[in-house]
């Protein structure tokens, strides 16, 4: 009687795993710190702090995330920038 073991004994299967993890791991710790950063920008821009930190970690569409973060921050600089010269205009 021949034992199933649950594990996979494919060896090429086990290498190509290991090969895409050694490719994606760098990748999403690079990611790591930008999302951090656009979570704690979501919070205080008044977005969704998960979906901002989600959306920045995922490799490629974190890439094209990062510029949307930069226009919401410059946006709201100029807004409060506006605030503050409407209250100190006579």
């Amino acid at each position: 009687m021949r034992m199933v073991c649950a594990r996979s004994t494919n060896p090429d299967l086990e290498a190509v795993a290991m090969e895409l993890l050694g490719a994606i791991l760098p990748i999403l710790l690079i990611q790591l710190p930008f999302a951090i950063m656009a979570g704690a920008l979501a919070k205080r821009l008044g977005g969704n702090t998960f979906v901002w930190a989600a959306l920045s970690i995922v490799p490629v569409f974190g890439w094209l995330f990062q510029p949307y973060v930069v226009y919401r921050i410059v946006t709201a600089i100029l807004d409060r920038l506006d605030e503050i010269r409407l209250k100190t205009t006579f």
